[in-house]
């Protein structure tokens, strides 16, 4: 019982409003976590970035375009990139950083 009450209390001392009491069984992290609940004001916000994305990528070279959605999209290794793509891994290294520049030269607004 020590040992789980020491464990919880280093895990929970993190969370915000978490109180110092015995009574850490009336604490609930869940009811002082915030909303998910979607603005209008920040949907739009959403929305604007997405779409700022779309442009971007769709202004991007076709191998730049290809290497970014296999990495980041499909979650594809660089190895199997490379494989996909039909070429050498340092390739779509290079093709991915070129992206990831270009993007964020692009998107800089909207990083926040």
């Amino acid at each position: 019982m020590q040992r789980r009450r020491t464990v919880r209390a280093r895990i929970m001392a993190w969370l915000p409003g978490h109180r110092d009491e015995e009574d850490d069984e009336a604490f609930d992290p869940l009811a002082q976590a915030a909303s998910e609940e979607v603005t209008p004001a920040r949907r739009l916000e959403l929305d604007e970035a997405m779409a700022a994305l779309e442009r971007a990528l769709h202004d991007l070279p076709n191998r730049q375009r290809q290497a970014f959605l296999l990495r980041n999209l499909e979650g594809l290794d660089v190895a199997e990139v490379a494989r996909t793509m039909g070429c050498s891994e340092g390739s779509v290294k290079t093709h991915h950083f070129r992206a990831l520049k270009a993007l964020r030269a692009r998107l800089g607004e909207f990083s926040t």
